[in-house]
Parts: structure tokens; sequence; C-alpha cells
């Protein structure tokens, strides 16, 4: 239990339960053909044979959020949730509806790593890729907030606001700002 470093372990029942859905079908079998497989194909397209990489890079993040980690821990699973997204974006076509995901996420743990001219472009491709995908502008915005980069911030909601009129994640910072 505890830390899985070396990802030498299979996934527990607690962390696929707090994964997303696809992880909890096709983790631990990357060419999943099971009785879920079309309507994950339906959703996501042709992703399974890679989708292992997804759902260990969103372990690395749960840990992230959820442990009480050594900073050298830490440092090292923001680098490899940020090197499983890219694995992802890498190896399923740019069309996929799961792209704009594999980007924000790319995107948080490059701005937790540190780097964050990266983590900036991940979200500006995020919202390119689905200009209606909130996320990809509140985690930025959270950011530039958090770093009393209002101005910034304020342009990064009002973007999204043109595409999510009154969309309450956004109008809520918004105001804070």
């Amino acid at each position: 239990a505890g830390l899985d470093l070396e990802r030498r372990r299979s996934f527990t029942a607690g962390e696929l339960a707090l994964l997303p859905e696809i992880c909890k079908d096709i983790q631990g079998m990357p060419s999943y053909n099971g009785p879920r497989g079309d309507y994950w194909r339906s959703v996501a397209g042709n992703v399974l044979e890679h989708a292992h990489h997804y759902c260990r890079g969103m372990r690395d993040l749960l840990f992230l959020r959820t442990m009480q980690l050594k900073p050298e821990h830490r440092r090292l699973l923001w680098d490899r949730a940020a090197g499983e997204m890219m694995y992802m974006i890498k190896n399923v076509p740019p069309n996929n509806p799961m792209q704009p995901e594999f980007w924000l996420h790319y995107g948080f743990a490059k701005m937790n790593f540190g780097d964050l001219g990266e983590a900036q472009r991940a979200f500006e491709q995020s919202r390119t890729l689905k200009p209606d995908y909130w996320p990809a502008y509140t985690y930025w915005a959270d950011f530039l907030i958090s770093n009393k980069r209002f101005d910034e911030a304020r342009a990064v909601i009002e973007l999204g606001l043109k595409q999510l009129p009154g969309h309450p994640e956004l109008t809520q910072r918004l105001e804070r700002i």
C-alpha cells in the first residue's frame, strides 16, 4: 500500500473508485474488448490501447491531491503525470474527443511542477480544441488569481464567458477578482 513510485502493483479498488470511469473498465487490459469496449470506443474513440497511460497519470494526480508527500515525491509525481498525459497527446489522434482533457491534465501537472510557460500553452491548447471546456479556463485562472495576476485572470475568465455566457464557475471567479 502507500505511494506507488515504481508502479509495480495493480490499482486498488479504492483508487479505481476515485478514477474516471474508463479506468474502472480498462485498467490492466490495454487491448480491452469487454462488455463496455464498444461504449468507450463510441465516447472516446479508439484510445483503449493507450488508456492505461491516462489511468496511471490520473492515479498520480489522485495521489498528489490526497496524500501527504515528501517534496521530492511530489515533484516526481507531477513530472510523471505530465509524461503520461503527453504520451496520450502524442499517441491518440489530435481530433480525439479526449484530447482537451489530456491537455488540461498535462497543463495542471506542468503548472504544479513549475513549468508555467508549458502549463499556459497546454491550457490554451485545451481551450483551442474545445472552446466550451470550462476547466481549461478555471485551472489557469485560479493559478493567476492565487498569484495576484488579476488582469491576466480576468482576461482568461472573460474569454471563457464569451464561450460559456453566465457559466457559474467562471462567473464566480470573475466576481472574486
